[in-house]
Order: C-alpha cells, then structure tokens, then sequence
C-alpha cells in the first residue's frame, strides 16, 4: 500500500514565543488560533507540532493522511 498525506510546514522569523506565554496570552486575548488549529488537524486524524522559543521564531507542521491507495498487480488485479 503506498500512503498518502498532505504536509504543510509554516515557518517565520519573528518573535517567537514559550509555551506558559502562548498559553497565557490566548487565554487573556480570548483567541483559539493555535488550540483551534490542534482541534481540527485531531478531528481529521492528523499529527501536529508547533516549535518556537523567544526571538527565534515558529514552526508549525501539519500531516493529515487523506487516503490509502492499494498497489496493482502487473496482472490488473
């Protein structure tokens, strides 16, 4: 079977941020940008991983299988 995926990969140069400030922040901000991305790449049964530090910027990665596909046999079967 080969697999098939989609992977998206968004990288900046920016501020960056650590983990207790993103949380705290979306929190005072009322904002679910990052939680929201979480919940709907779990819904679609997808992997995700968000790295960033202070003054170094962020990645954030995304892979969401979108199907399998059955190899053919040389024979059309």
């Amino acid at each position: 079977c080969l697999e098939h995926h989609v992977e998206i990969a968004i990288r900046d140069n920016g501020r960056g941020f650590g983990a207790v400030t993103a949380a705290t922040n979306g929190i005072q901000r009322g904002g679910f940008g990052l939680k929201g991305l979480a919940q709907r790449v779990e819904m679609l049964g997808g992997t995700h991983m968000i790295e960033s530090s202070p003054g170094r910027g962020t990645t954030v990665s995304v892979r969401i299988d979108v199907g399998r596909r059955r190899r053919e046999s040389p024979h059309g079967t």
